[in-house]
């Protein structure tokens, strides 16, 4: 499809990101933004930039299978609900982040012999308890790169070649349905970014679900991009946006020391995504120094100062909503949050 633009100040933005977005993937809703930008939660409430730059959040670890039900039948949700009533008091959109993965699951996992009955079961609490509260649902991360190991019990590779996944997103459409969830099922994966072989089973895998209706939107995480050219990604996610389906940049950040090629790579690479039509949302997997996963992938100094990328950004993110907000139709009931701390870009 092709992309309007306009030109404001020195960067360049997509024209009514929200008609686009309505011809290319049905109704926005109106508790989710035409684009928003996220971060993770680790008890953060203390954190704010929540509800002023990020307006949505996905748990960092709080939400993985290991972290809620440890020992079998006792799942505990007392982080991801501090988490979702501080993203309700904020008015911030919740990404879940994750139902299944091959990684970081209770141990006794290992031994069940019944693990459909025991995924089927924890799909059904996780939409019991917030299916008419969370907006997006990664129902699976990574089934390419890291599958359970107990895939076989639920439908293994099967007629189709991923029968497990099938089952699994068909798990969560019932359960979702059955308790009010009108928001997205997402399929997350990492590397499919510059591996060519990687991006087209994922599409296949995309495409068997999309057969069924079981998939509302894809997951690019964004890792390991430190060298990527700008260019190149933005050609996969043309490949991605075939499907006619949203995608979120899920999992975004850039592992380098150096801050004047961090905030050129951060530039590069953010203004990219944020400027594609397909692309509906990203989430920085953190901003804060000594608080994520790799090591110099921080925005913010742990003495509170930014970095280079972060001032960029703030500045990016302030102009871009500004525009949005002037060009909103009167009938457009999409929430956009200013940031009150931010400076508007010359």
């Amino acid at each position: 499809m092709r992309s309007f633009s306009v030109n404001i100040g020195a960067f360049l933005f997509p024209f009514s990101v929200a008609v686009i977005a309505l011809l290319t993937t049905g109704t926005v809703r109106a508790d989710e933004p035409a684009k928003f930008l996220g971060s993770i939660w680790q008890n953060s409430a203390d954190d704010p930039l929540f509800g002023t730059l990020f307006d949505q959040i996905t748990p960092e670890n709080c939400g993985k299978w290991d972290a809620i039900e440890r020992v079998r039948g006792e799942r505990v949700w007392t982080n991801m609900d501090a988490m979702v009533q501080f993203a309700d008091r904020h008015s911030m959109i919740v990404k879940h982040h994750c139902i299944v993965w091959g990684q970081q699951q209770p141990a006794w996992t290992q031994e069940a012999d019944d693990m459909s009955n025991a995924v089927d079961a924890l799909i059904a609490d996780f939409f019991e308890r917030y299916g008419k509260t969370i907006t997006l649902v990664d129902v699976i991360n990574e089934p390419i790169s890291a599958p359970p190991a107990y895939r076989s019990q639920l439908g293994g590779d099967g007629k189709s070649g991923w029968d497990w996944v099938i089952w699994t997103f068909r798990r969560a459409r019932l359960h979702g349905s059955t308790h009010g969830f009108t928001g997205k099922l997402i399929l997350n994966e990492w590397g499919i970014e510059r591996n060519q072989r990687k991006l087209k089973q994922f599409r296949e895998i995309v495409s068997i679900l999309q057969q069924e209706s079981l998939i509302d939107a894809i997951g690019v995480q964004g890792h390991f991009l430190e060298r990527a050219d700008a260019a190149k990604v933005r050609q996969s996610l043309d490949y991605l946006a075939e499907t006619g389906l949203p995608i979120y940049i899920s999992e975004f950040e850039l592992d380098i020391a150096d801050d004047i090629r961090h905030e050129q790579q951060f530039m590069a690479l953010f203004s990219m995504f944020w400027e594609h039509p397909a692309v509906r949302g990203v989430t920085l997997w953190g901003h804060r120094e000594g608080r994520m996963w790799r090591k110099n992938g921080y925005l913010i100094r742990k003495d509170g100062s930014e970095r280079p990328a972060m001032t960029w950004l703030r500045h990016y993110m302030a102009s871009y909503r500004k525009s949005h907000a002037a060009n909103k139709a009167p009938e457009d009931t999409t929430r956009v949050l200013a940031d009150p701390q931010a400076d508007v870009a010359p």
